[in-house]
């Protein structure tokens, strides 16, 4: 009985994940790999096996199927999708850290700082027999000494999958799962399933789709695309297709791709565009209302790009798959293969270096991405300073601008500023730049959506009093020398105010009056900063939904006010010195803490 209680457990214990309809082929996948794990081995030794394939080719899917098939065997299970996606990001390493022990122990453990959360992990998995999935990993060392580990920090019995395109990821693995692509049988299924909705092409079709299956040789990504493309078509609209692809040699997958791309409107290709050079990752409600700023139909244009296998959306991140973000990229450059200060989009940090020296060009220029991480010795000279106004000043079209470090930059010297008179183009509509100086005199944030201002050096925001209709999302957090916010109620439409991490931010109330003007902030984030108390007209923000005052070390009571706020779902208040709650907090059904 007992035994039979311990399966049901562990049953119940893990979420199946989605792994698609159209599953062809895996079949012989799963006996390898499940071979390869030993699931059923009587030494109860960890094992750890890798699986390595080209993008494209099903190496989630498998991971994900073989999670679902053998997840009850384990006390715990994790599954970390997008690993070298979201360790780009800053702060993600750690983010994957509280993401794996939330999942092992079903509980928000606080971790300061990576290496606390590396013991932690080695301490929470020694005792339990686990079933980890690390999807997407590269060879940064970083990534595996912090994430994945190594064997004794698994308990007995444990088993390790990892999922990666460069097999130089694989350090200290049992064994190696190759994947390769479909064989024809499979391949002319998985087509038909997406080109005809059935597993065999119809009779007038069997002919052009062998001709497909030859060229996509048996990568799935491909067929997929291929089929979504062709599907509904007559004949000659296929062999007028397949006619353009004899043109492009067998290795050029991008080019493959591009065909669902040359079938897009022109709304649709510029959305597509946008995520390929610089919204890949992010959330897909936030794009879109960015996006929708820029006047595009975002939501809906996002859905197509979904339903034509261009992007994929997890956990409401947009996706793409590094082949066709590669696609997007090729078809910027080859507007003008030799000089990118004449493409449309910039994010590569050479190409952008090239295109700023040159001072030529630059008109046509919408968005523009710019990580420092790698290549900031170069952007920190008095060249690059003298000529950033001119540069700036010929963008007239740039609606994105982001200048982001991807990892933990240190020091002052490393502080951005912005020469005497610089003025930012007036279409922008998402303005992000880490680490900024000062914003220029003049700023007026007039057609902004977004405004991302990390780790700033600056003391107050712009001077301008009058509304700002169309901001949504601030973010000024560690920006540790704010003391002074505009007036909330000059941005009537405001979502997301994340101050965080502002520590001479202190006076709350000052720069609050109007609340119940303020129909739409969902989310405001003062955690860590220096406020001593919250105003009573708080009680306006009717559509909260999260208070973050965590860490607020100087705040010790919070307003009886919470009757009207009915909407507030969390609250997070831990490290303060409220002793205690306010009769009123029990009118809304919010989870307290993290």
């Amino acid at each position: 009985m007992r035994e039979i209680t311990t399966n049901i457990f562990k049953r119940l214990n893990y979420k199946c994940l989605f792994v698609g309809e159209n599953l062809v082929g895996m079949d012989s996948y799963l006996r390898e790999l499940i071979s390869k794990l030993k699931i059923q081995s009587i030494d109860h030794d960890v094992r750890i096996v890798g699986i390595w394939g080209v993008g494209g080719i099903g190496k989630t899917t498998i991971a994900k199927a073989i999670y679902n098939q053998i997840a009850h065997e384990f006390d715990c299970v994790s599954f970390l999708e997008n690993v070298k996606e979201i360790h780009k990001v800053k702060g993600g390493l750690h983010d994957l850290q509280k993401q794996l022990l939330h999942d092992i122990t079903g509980e928000n453990l606080y971790i300061s700082n990576i290496s606390q959360g590396a013991q932690v992990i080695q301490n929470t998995l020694q005792s339990r027999k686990a079933l980890i999935v690390f999807d997407d990993i590269d060879d940064d060392l970083k990534l595996l000494e912090y994430l994945v580990g190594v064997p004794h920090w698994y308990g007995r019995g444990s088993r390790v999958l990892i999922t990666t395109r460069d097999r130089n990821s694989f350090h200290k693995v049992d064994d190696v799962f190759e994947i390769e692509g479909l064989n024809h049988k499979d391949a002319l299924k998985l087509f038909s399933l997406y080109a005809f909705q059935q597993s065999l092409p119809e009779e007038d079709y069997k002919i052009l789709s062998n001709d497909v299956i030859h060229y996509c040789q048996g990568l799935p990504l491909a067929l997929k695309v291929l089929g979504s493309l062709l599907r509904g078509k007559r004949t000659s609209e296929w062999e007028s297709e397949l006619h353009k692809l004899k043109n492009i040699p067998n290795a050029k997958i991008q080019d493959v791709l591009k065909i669902s791309y040359d079938e897009l409107d022109r709304a649709q290709q510029a959305i597509f565009l946008d995520i390929a050079c610089f919204f890949k990752g992010e959330d897909r409600d936030f794009v879109s209302k960015i996006l929708d700023g820029c006047e595009m139909v975002a939501k809906s244009e996002i859905g197509s790009l979904e339903a034509k296998c261009l992007i994929t959306v997890s956990h409401n991140k947009i996706y793409m798959h590094d082949l066709i973000q590669e696609m997007g990229w090729e078809i910027i450059r080859q507007q003008h293969p030799k000089d990118p200060n004449k493409w449309s989009r910039l994010w590569n940090p050479n190409d952008i270096y090239r295109a700023f020296m040159s001072e030529e060009g630059m008109e046509n220029i919408e968005t523009l991405s710019l990580e420092l991480s790698i290549s900031k010795e170069m952007w920190f000279t008095k060249e690059v300073f003298a000529g950033i106004k001119k540069v700036f000043a010929k963008m007239k079209k740039l609606r994105l601008l982001k200048v982001y470090y991807s990892g933990d930059v240190m020091g002052k010297e490393y502080k951005t500023s912005l020469p005497e008179g610089f003025e930012f183009p007036r279409e922008l509509r998402y303005l992000h730049w880490e680490r900024l100086e000062a914003l220029p005199l003049n700023f007026d944030p007039e057609n902004l959506v977004a405004i991302n201002l990390k780790c700033s050096n600056i003391k107050k925001l712009w001077k301008m009093k009058k509304h700002h209709e169309k901001l949504k999302f601030v973010d000024v957090s560690d920006s540790q020398q704010l003391i002074k916010m505009p007036k909330l109620s000059s941005m009537p439409n405001l979502e997301s105010l994340n101050i965080k991490g502002c520590t001479s931010f202190c006076k709350l109330h000052s720069s609050i009056r109007a609340f119940h003007d303020m129909k739409f902030l969902k989310e405001l984030v003062l955690e860590k900063t220096g406020i001593k108390e919250l105003p009573s007209s708080i009680q306006y923000l009717t559509s909260l939904e999260f208070l973050n005052v965590s860490w607020c070390s100087k705040l010790e009571k919070l307003p009886d006010c919470f009757a009207k706020m009915r909407r507030l779902r969390r609250l997070d208040m831990r490290v303060t010195k409220v002793k205690e709650l306010p009769s009123s907090i029990g009118y809304f059904d919010a989870r307290l803490g993290p």
